[in-house]
């Protein structure tokens, strides 16, 4: 709307000039001066404004096979843990990308970095570099790679955030026995 009423004033402006002027000079330099106003006001100007921001990064885990688990061993597997001195990869883009961002999470669980605003997802290494060793599990492991392990958002009062990661077998290897 706002956009509306300022090109019927420019193209009002315009027509004015060329009828009082009739000269083509005055009409060139308003024509270079509205472009010149007018992109200096283009929305790809804006400056992303980042939030410094520390995490606490715990985990929880499924039983990846074996043995069946005694219960005490599904109730550890339950029990949110810090995740210490380890990785974890963000990114803006929901599965596996070359822009990823690589944080190391200190022995008290706590990582640090400046992000702009937005929705964020997190990926633990073992799908990051894990590789495909069993052809029969091709899409199993494709879409187990590109589902992020957990998400979280910044805003503008961010600055501690705990993110809750849970650890789900890797279906990318040879199937145990």
């Amino acid at each position: 709307m706002v956009f509306m009423m300022v090109y019927n004033f420019v193209h009002q402006l315009i027509i004015t000039i060329i009828e009082k002027t009739n000269s083509m000079k005055n009409f060139t330099i308003l024509i270079a001066l509205v472009l010149i106003a007018t992109s200096c006001g283009s929305s790809k100007n804006k400056i992303e404004k980042n939030v410094e921001v520390k995490f606490k990064v715990t985990t929880t885990s499924d039983y990846c096979g074996g043995v069946p688990p005694n219960d005490r061993i599904l109730k550890d597997l339950k029990t949110p843990t810090l995740y210490i001195n380890k990785d974890i990869y963000i990114s803006k883009e929901s599965i596996l990308n070359d822009s990823m961002t690589q944080l190391s999470v200190d022995e008290n669980g706590k990582a640090s970095t400046s992000l702009s605003l937005g929705t964020y997802y997190v990926f633990l290494p073992n799908k990051v570099n894990s590789q495909l060793t069993a052809k029969e599990n091709e899409v199993t492991c494709k879409k187990w790679k590109n589902k992020p392990n957990a998400t979280f958002d910044i805003e503008d009062n961010s600055e501690n955030i705990t993110i809750h990661v849970h650890k789900t077998c890797n279906p990318c290897g040879v199937a145990r026995m």
